[in-house]
Formats: C-alpha cells, sequence, structure tokens
C-alpha cells in the first residue's frame, strides 16, 4: 500500500476553511434554537472602547439569531449608525439586539421595548488601556504620536477627544470642550442620563455582578463566560502620578464614574 500524499498548502486551506464554515454554522443553529425556545428581551448594548465590551457582545450574541441582530462596524460606527437610522421604522424594530460603538446614538431609534445596558471601567485604568493598545498597534492613528509619550503624558496630550473626559461627552451628548468649561455640571448631566436611559450598567472588576443582572433583566439562558480571578479586584496597575496626572485631564469622567459607583 502506497502511503498516504502530504497534503498541500491549498488541501490545509480547504480543510481550515470547511473547519470554520462548520463552526460558523454550528453556532448559528444554536442560536436559533437559544432564540426561539427561551426568548430573550431585546437588548441594546453600548459597547465602550476598552470595557469588556468584546467579551458581552460575543455573550450576548449567543443568545440571538443573525437575522436580528445588528452590529456597527468597528471600523466606522458613524456610517453604522447613520444606516441604521436612515431605516424606516419596521425594519429598525425588527432587530432586537443592537450591539457596538456608538449605538447610545440609536436608544430613540430601536424599538421602544429594548433594554439599554453598558459596561465601564475605571476612568484612570481605561486610559492605561487604552495607551497600552496603541502602542501595540502599529497600525493605529495615535501608535506613532504616543510612542514619543509617557502614559501620563498621553493622557494629558489632547492627541483625540477619546482621552480627555470621553464618558462624559459620549453619554452627556455634549462635545470635549463643553465638558470641560463646566465638567461637574457636565458630569451629573451624563449621570442623569445614565439613569434614565440605562436598564443595566456594569463596572469590569466587577463582572460577575454585572452579568447576574443583565441575565435578570434581559431573559437570558446560557451562563457568562468564566472570568479571570482578578477581574473583581479592582486595583489599579498605574503608580499614584500617573493616576493623578490622568485624573487632572479627566475630571468630569472621574466625577461620573464615581457618581455611578456609589
Amino acid at each position: 500500500m502506497d502511503p498516504p500524499r502530504p497534503r498541500t498548502p491549498e488541501a490545509w486551506d480547504r480543510i481550515s476553511f470547511t473547519k470554520m464554515l462548520v463552526n460558523t454554522m454550528t453556532s448559528r443553529v444554536r442560536a436559533e434554537a437559544i432564540y426561539r425556545f427561551h426568548r430573550p428581551r431585546r437588548v441594546l448594548f453600548d459597547h465602550l472602547p476598552k470595557c469588556a465590551g468584546t467579551t458581552v457582545s460575543r455573550y450576548l450574541s449567543r443568545h440571538f439569531p443573525t437575522r436580528v441582530t445588528f452590529a456597527t462596524d468597528g471600523e466606522d460606527p458613524v456610517k453604522s449608525v447613520e444606516t441604521f437610522q436612515s431605516m424606516p421604522m419596521g425594519e429598525r424594530h425588527r432587530y432586537e439586539l443592537v450591539v457596538g460603538h456608538l449605538t447610545n446614538d440609536l436608544l430613540s431609534a430601536v424599538h421602544p421595548n429594548t433594554i439599554a445596558v453598558t459596561v465601564l471601567r475605571d476612568p484612570v485604568e481605561r486610559i492605561a488601556s487604552h495607551y497600552r493598545y496603541v502602542l501595540e498597534t502599529p497600525p493605529h492613528y495615535l501608535h506613532d504620536r504616543a510612542s514619543q509619550l509617557s502614559l501620563g503624558e498621553y493622557a494629558s496630550s489632547g492627541l483625540s477627544d477619546e482621552l480627555t473626559n470621553w464618558y462624559t461627552a459620549h453619554f452627556s451628548g455634549l462635545s470635549v470642550e463643553d465638558v470641560a468649561d463646566d465638567p461637574i455640571a457636565a458630569a451629573h448631566d451624563a449621570a442623569e442620563v445614565i439613569t434614565r436611559s440605562y436598564s443595566v450598567v456594569g463596572f469590569q472588576d466587577d463582572m460577575r455582578s454585572f452579568f447576574a443582572a443583565l441575565r435578570s433583566r434581559a431573559n437570558l439562558w446560557l451562563s457568562p463566560p468564566k472570568l479571570r480571578l482578578n477581574q473583581s479586584s479592582g486595583q489599579r496597575t498605574v503608580d499614584t502620578v500617573t493616576a493623578d496626572a490622568i485624573e487632572a485631564a479627566s475630571p468630569a469622567d472621574i466625577l461620573l464614574y464615581a457618581l455611578l459607583r456609589s
């Protein structure tokens, strides 16, 4: 008997593609079954960058088939938001899971029975994570300039609106400049919007509580993903001097986060 021929790279590519296709189809069939037999509530997940959003989005997507799921494009969420807003009401309302960046702009466009949820992270830790991500991602538009700065310098550089009172601007609808003019009032405005518009607000250092509340409010059946043991520690990973610099650059976000935690 002749020995088996070694597989060519083309053959391995076909095998990999087939496995990926089978896994994708299996996931879709599973989501359809869960959706039909254990109907979840409609959910809008406002994915804040560097705040465990990918984990939450993947968990939610396991409960809804793709035919009723709308996800904004991570590369151009503004365009996705505009596309959704331009749809007729009947088409917008057929989506039962809406996830992604800037979905807060869709709160008035989704079905009125939709519950809105989000997860925040300690503002100092969010900026530190943002900085590390930019340094590790050469194509990022801030990579070259960030590479020349320390974390504290990066936080106060003004290189992007993402770095200064971003939470407060995002939820209040104010510009970064308007937030800077009166950070205390802006933080309270943002807190009021969150309290009024969001059913579940979680914190990255206590994801167990977030998933418990999310499952209860959204009637979700599947167990949440396994969490790292240190996710509830609440420990900061930056030194005091650097933390002070970040807090000085985003006082409204520091106040907003404290208001929500209290």
